[in-house]
């Protein structure tokens, strides 16, 4: 059956393949990813020796099966609960992908898995629909090597994709990323929104943080 993916996601599979290819994924956690859609394409790709698709709404999680049917059972699970909730073994290397959802949740979500699997061998793919500030400062904040940043433009919205692995041993994640292309127009226009952003912030409980954002983001245009 052949899949077809949005830009979006054509992104975050190229990613996961590409890092496959380097270390080995034994595991796959498709959390929340558009109704597991993304988790169906690497599948049929063979990224992973289990696909794990998770979600804690039932009625998305009935829609699947159908789906799978071509597919040997033994290469998936199907979880219906909250992704915060994942207990991943110590042992085999896993990719837990975050994406379809505010930024918010993403980092909640994020900070329990992290917390709760202190062992694991892990790494986050996470692409937020919002709120990329508050995945970003968290991210800067915490025990994460960054191993790729890429910006999507899918439509009329643009989306950031944060490949990290769980382990301070590498490159820190910046919390404005370092992608910037300054010749790139959807980069240009991108950075536009995100200090228009910034500058609604100014005259909030927010604005020290929102000029430090604009300072550093200004970095990037000059």
């Amino acid at each position: 059956m052949d899949i077809q993916l949005g830009k979006r996601l054509q992104l975050l599979a190229r990613i996961i393949h590409s890092q496959h290819s380097r270390t080995p994924y034994d595991q796959v956690w498709d959390c929340c990813c558009d109704h597991g859609l993304l988790g169906r394409y690497l599948l049929t790709r063979e990224i992973g020796k289990q696909v794990h698709f998770v979600d804690r709404v039932a009625d998305i999680m009935a829609l699947l099966p159908p789906l799978l049917t071509h597919i040997d059972s033994s290469r998936y699970q199907l979880l219906t609960q909250d992704a915060a909730t994942l207990r991943l073994k110590s042992g085999p290397r896993h990719a837990v992908i975050i994406a379809g959802i505010g930024g918010e949740l993403a980092t909640s979500m994020l900070d329990a898995i992290v917390t709760n699997n202190p062992d694991a061998t892990v790494d986050f793919l996470l692409c937020p629909n919002n709120s990329i500030f508050d995945l970003r400062d968290y991210l800067a904040g915490g025990p994460f090597t960054l191993l790729h940043e890429q910006l999507i433009k899918e439509r009329k919205w643009f989306y950031e994709a944060i490949l990290v692995r769980k382990g301070s041993e590498g490159k820190q994640v910046s919390v404005t990323g370092e992608f910037w292309e300054k010749n790139n127009r959807d980069h240009a226009e991108y950075m536009q929104r995100l200090m228009g952003h910034c500058n609604s912030l100014l005259h909030s409980s927010d604005k020290e943080l929102a000029r430090e954002r604009i300072e550093r983001y200004s970095a990037f245009t000059e």
